[in-house]
């Protein structure tokens, strides 16, 4: 279990405030800690028992384009054993989107979806 200051610091700033809703928030959140976004950081988040910390993770991945924690993302996205991560991981493959996930990957129906996904969310949200 993370401590308090982890989770203050790390994931409670961007699970509800995301790239969607109440950007500005996120943004200046996000612009603080950014540079001390690693790996590490993403891998502990990703492997949390919890969607809080998963989703920040997501959207970390999305924003940085860390593109080698694809494979992770993907496997959490079909394993589905939380619920509301969905939409970061969805977010991060689709920010992503690079032929490798397509060819490296027997998930092709699952980024199908993703870029779906990812097209609605630019449709509803992003062009007004």
């Amino acid at each position: 279990m993370p401590s308090q200051e982890y989770v203050d610091k790390w994931v409670k700033p961007f699970y509800l405030t995301n790239l969607v809703y109440k950007y500005c928030t996120f943004e200046s959140c996000f612009r603080q800690i950014a540079a001390e976004i690693d790996d590490q950081l993403i891998t502990e988040l990703l492997t949390q028992r919890n969607w809080r910390p998963r989703i920040t993770a997501a959207y970390f991945v999305a924003i940085k384009r860390m593109a080698h924690h694809c494979d992770h993302i993907g496997k959490l996205l079909l394993r589905s054993d939380l619920c509301y991560a969905g939409s970061g991981y969805a977010l991060a493959l689709a920010r992503i989107n690079t032929p490798s996930l397509l060819i490296t990957s027997k998930n092709t129906f699952t980024i199908i979806c993703v870029a779906q996904i990812w097209h609605l969310i630019k449709r509803t949200y992003l062009v007004q």
